[in-house]
């Protein structure tokens, strides 16, 4: 019976004690936060040939398996991640709040169907948040069945059933394009020209941040950005994000389906045992 007891006694501590450090674990605060990228998500056994090499692997950097994105979002969960909103984000760049060490900001760009098929109940399942960034333009008006070999774009539809996991932004709408001379619209266009597009864009989502087409941007987008109160705009420069970064020069990781677990882990900032 001691026995017994004492043995519930040690269980009860290590208890105790495990809780205590995953409590002091998410007090800790934030010295940066890293953004993830992802484009589109299919599973390995729908993925088209056109993003495979001759070895069968995802060759494309803009592809990852659900297989391997579940996989990561795992990983997340495993430790203890909370997976930031847009504000949340917003207001820990401008020195506004704090968030806890173990933070992250999960988004993807071009508002793919795939995402919403195939990403959509993994975050889910593990209440996680992420904001996607819609080429507003290519937003569908009909609920398409999912073909994984075809280019499609999410609905409206769905857009409104998945506003519990993501929340939308703006990736143009329709400068997601560049010049015969292969210059992004977004540097090429006017300023005139470009307010006009993102005013459009701006009018059909429900966040004011933007992700530049091919990552793309220049210093004089900046003042047009101020105007029209733009909150923040994402880069596809690889890095973390600290309190006061340029909130018009915003830095993300593209995650490949190449990536090892601890290149993953890297990239976000967990530490390998």
């Amino acid at each position: 019976m001691q026995k017994e007891k004492l043995g519930l006694l040690v269980i009860s501590f290590l208890i105790v004690i495990f809780a205590v450090l995953i409590v002091t674990k998410l007090s800790q605060k934030a010295d940066y936060v890293t953004v993830l990228l992802y484009h589109s998500v299919i599973n390995q056994d729908e993925m088209p040939d056109k993003y495979l090499d001759k070895n069968g692997e995802v060759k494309s950097r803009y592809v990852i398996t659900t297989e391997n994105f579940e996989k990561q979002m795992d990983i997340l969960k495993k430790y203890n991640y909370k997976t930031l909103t847009l504000d949340e984000f917003h207001d820990f760049v401008t020195g506004k709040r704090d968030v806890p060490k173990n933070s992250v900001l999960i988004t993807f760009d071009d508002g793919l169907k795939n995402q919403y098929v195939n990403a959509y109940p993994i975050l889910k399942k593990h209440h996680f948040k992420a904001a996607s960034f819609l080429m507003t333009s290519k937003i569908a008006q009909d609920n398409e069945e999912y073909d994984a070999k075809k280019g499609q774009y999410i609905s409206q539809e769905e857009i409104d059933n998945s506003k519990d996991v993501f929340e939308y932004a703006s990736h143009t709408h329709k400068f997601h394009k560049k010049t015969e001379g292969k210059k992004a619209y977004l540097i090429a266009k006017n300023s005139k020209e470009i307010k006009k597009d993102l005013k459009k864009s701006f009018q059909i989502v429900d966040k004011k941040y933007l992700a530049y087409p091919y990552g793309v941007y220049d210093k004089k987008l900046y003042k047009l950005l101020r105007n029209l109160e733009v909150k923040c705009a994402f880069t596809n420069k690889k890095g973390k994000v600290k309190k006061n970064s340029n909130v018009y020069a915003v830095k993300r990781n593209n995650i490949k389906n190449s990536y090892s677990e601890e290149k993953f882990k890297k990239i976000v900032g967990i530490e390998i045992q």
